[in-house]
């Protein structure tokens, strides 16, 4: 992969980030998980984006070919609900199954307002099921636990990185790695993974955070891991 091809997406991120709010504030998150996509597959390869577009106004389908060099193919809520319905595909059909920024919006409520796991257990269960054998799946999401989400209980705000309000719309609840963790091992499905964190902060923001982080870790009484440092979560594994 050439770095004008890097280039030419990042332009396009920036470009389209001056007319959509959503890319505005993702465009560096957007940018780390194609970059690492391109990383992860081979040329010719079948990949699954769950939560990916190919729209009129943004395209996932656009960013991710211009990196890689692979038959797209995405499922979005326009298609079918991932929380509760079974992917329109046969086992074993892709060679890497993606899904950035969308685990976070599975969660189904039990009566009464409990939240309920079920949606992101059957979203697991089905990229599993679709994905080849020695298939790669990776999943980035916003990390509830990094020094960002942390500092707002200093603003009695919730915890977590896009956080709602009374005026403001944010995730019902965030995951970090121990979470991911935590459903590979309920699944017994990707047990064996990697996590790793990464910032997509403006440098003036990450500087402010990276300035208070000694204190809270002071506070922790432990030093803040690699996979919590950062803003976004990234969990990579493969079908056994």
């Amino acid at each position: 992969m050439s770095n004008l091809k890097k280039i030419k997406l990042a332009r396009k991120l920036i470009e389209d980030g001056k007319k959509y709010h959503y890319i505005k504030n993702g465009k560096k998150r957007i940018y780390n998980t194609i970059v690492k996509t391109s990383e992860l597959t081979n040329k010719g390869q079948k990949i699954l984006d769950i939560g990916g577009n190919d729209g009129k106004k943004y395209s996932f389908k656009k960013y991710t070919l211009s990196l890689c060099d692979v038959e797209y193919n995405y499922i979005s809520r326009k298609h079918l609900d991932i929380r509760t319905e079974k992917l329109p595909y046969d086992n074993n059909s892709f060679d890497l199954v993606s899904c950035h920024e969308a685990i976070e919006h599975f969660w189904l409520m039990y009566d009464g307002g409990m939240l309920n796991w079920n949606g992101i257990l059957n979203f697991w269960k089905e990229a599993h099921r679709v994905l080849k054998p020695n298939g790669t799946f990776y999943v980035s999401t916003r990390n509830r636990v990094c020094p960002l989400a942390l500092l707002k209980v200093l603003t009695h705000d919730f915890i977590q990185v896009s956080y709602p309000s009374v005026s403001r719309k944010g995730h019902v609840n965030e995951l970090c790695a121990k979470d991911l963790r935590s459903i590979a091992d309920a699944t017994n499905l990707f047990t064996d993974n990697t996590t790793f964190s990464t910032s997509s902060l403006p440098r003036y923001r990450q500087a402010w955070v990276d300035k208070k982080t000694p204190r809270l870790q002071n506070f922790l009484g432990r030093e803040i891991l690699q996979e919590e440092l950062y803003d976004t979560i990234h969990f990579i594994s493969h079908k056994t």
